[in-house]
């Protein structure tokens, strides 16, 4: 009987201990900051213990201000090309002349003639020649340009006026009279100018081979009276030419604003 007695109690306890057990790793489970996360509501960072909203309208609301922004971006930029695509006829701007030999492999790249708004374009930007050092040899000059002292000059620049017609005269020269020469322009390259923090102004360019200048613009080949156009059917002009016998050859830039 006695027996029987101490088996019930003995049971009895570890009916209790079970229980109390469980207790306890159920409350543990409830306080445990890492597996403490309601999907409806928030979540909390172990590192900081903070509450960030985590919510299915929450994620909703980010992913459309993400793709709303990004339509933002992408229409501000489709806007952008369309306004560089437009392009209008600049009052900054210059042309590079670039004759070449193509049998010697000779190339100049360097002569520039162009139009600015700046009172003093003609002083300023109008760089005299370096000159030749020895042959073989292929240039192309500004002898004597309006506006500064005789003499060969590299760059050749006017003054801007709004719709007057303009006109700028060089030369090819080579030391070879019976030189095949090919001459070519890589477009217009268009002008922004600023001023920096000593007041001096500077230009940005960009090269443009569909900006409508170019087609107001022509080369004249002053030995034959031949006039090649800038632009034709959409495409920059190359003009080639024989030197027949000469070392130099002369050209006429032009600019028909009509």
């Amino acid at each position: 009987m006695k027996k029987t007695k101490y088996i019930i109690f003995f049971l009895i306890f570890l009916i209790l201990a079970g229980c109390s057990d469980i207790t306890n790793k159920a409350a543990t489970k409830k306080t445990s900051p890492i597996d403490t996360v309601d999907n409806n509501t928030s979540s909390v960072d172990p590192s900081t213990n903070e509450s960030e909203d985590v919510s299915d309208d929450a994620i909703v609301d980010n992913d459309t201000n993400k793709s709303k922004n990004i339509r933002e971006r992408v229409v501000e930029k489709e806007d952008e090309e369309e306004i560089i695509a437009v392009e209008t006829i600049p009052s900054n701007w210059y042309i590079r002349i670039v004759a070449e030999d193509q049998s010697r492999s000779l190339k100049t790249n360097l002569s520039q003639l162009g139009e600015l708004e700046e009172t003093n374009a003609v002083q300023n930007h109008t760089l005299v020649s370096g000159g030749r050092f020895s042959n073989p040899y292929l240039d192309v000059i500004f002898v004597d340009p309006d506006g500064m002292p005789a003499g060969d000059y590299k760059t050749n620049y006017h003054v801007y006026g709004e719709g007057i017609d303009d006109s700028w005269r060089f030369t090819v020269e080579t030391d070879d009279v019976n030189a095949e020469i090919r001459l070519s322009w890589n477009g217009v390259y268009v002008l922004s100018p600023s001023q920096d923090a000593q007041n001096r102004i500077q230009y940005s360019e960009y090269r443009s081979g569909t900006n409508p200048l170019i087609a107001k613009m022509k080369l004249i080949d002053s030995s034959t009276g031949v006039e090649i156009p800038a632009m034709l059917n959409s495409k920059v002009q190359v003009h080639v030419f024989n030197m027949d016998g000469q070392v130099t050859r002369n050209f006429e830039w032009v600019v028909d604003y009509d």
